[in-house]
């Protein structure tokens, strides 16, 4: 990464561009999460002269970021698919992109984590900050209560979403589907395709997405069982929903 740097490295510029909308991403990111932590939290001010002509910056930089991104003025994400009939997130839970930071929650919920999987989790989410700068919409989310992670989704490396997780203290307020919800939408938003891969027997994650209009690429496709279990390909198709 920093050979791209190198003064006669023919993508150094690309490699600036990158550089600057990553650092980007992660300065509005963590703006937005800071407005909602001591929206909570007001107990934690100290200087509230210095706080407000700190909102006003900020407020003056999120309004310009979302005229640029299409997003309503307050900062928050407008969906354009799945919205009827679902759930709205219970009072106490906020709703939020990831951070890297969260690579760590995500990857100690995962099942198939490897000494690489933390690595790999950490790029995805910078990754996804920076789309979502272009965008405004992330596809690598999480839920918190009382300031806590407690769910997950993010978009692999091959364009998939994946590692959807509730705690098991939270499960059965429909917050795998908010969050499978938001993450579809954002990619239908973005003209990208949509699917996941589900292992043979995962009831839970067939339920929630066959809920929301998800349908197996190969329904007949031979089942395997115990460590032969397969991945199935999931398909989402908003034409399909919208007939």
């Amino acid at each position: 990464t920093l050979q791209l740097l190198e003064p006669h490295n023919s993508k150094r510029e690309e490699a600036s561009r990158y550089l600057l909308d990553a650092l980007k991403a992660m300065i509005l990111t963590q703006m937005k999460f800071e407005r909602r932590h001591l929206e909570k939290r007001p107990d934690l001010i100290r200087n509230v002269a210095k706080l407000r002509d700190k909102r006003e910056r900020q407020e003056q930089l999120l309004r310009e970021e979302s005229r640029w991104n299409g997003q309503d003025d307050d900062g928050t994400i407008t969906t354009t698919a799945c919205d009827n009939d679902m759930a709205e997130l219970p009072e106490g839970y906020s709703l939020r992109p990831l951070v890297p930071s969260d690579a760590a929650f995500v990857n100690s919920r995962w099942p198939f984590r490897s000494n690489k999987s933390l690595v790999m989790i950490e790029k995805q989410i910078l990754a996804d900050n920076v789309n979502a700068t272009k965008f405004g919409h992330s596809t690598c989310l999480g839920i918190e209560f009382n300031d806590e992670l407690v769910a997950c989704i993010i978009r692999h490396r091959n364009g998939s979403l994946g590692i959807l997780h509730v705690d098991e203290d939270h499960r059965r307020c429909g917050l795998g589907a908010i969050l499978l919800r938001d993450a579809m939408n954002a990619l239908v938003f973005r003209k990208d395709p949509v699917f996941a891969f589900i292992i043979d027997g995962n009831k839970a994650s067939e339920a929630v997405f066959a809920k929301l209009g998800w349908k197996k690429e190969n329904p007949l496709g031979k089942k395997g069982t115990g460590k032969r279990r397969a991945k199935r390909l999931w398909i989402y198709s908003p034409k399909e929903v919208e007939q």
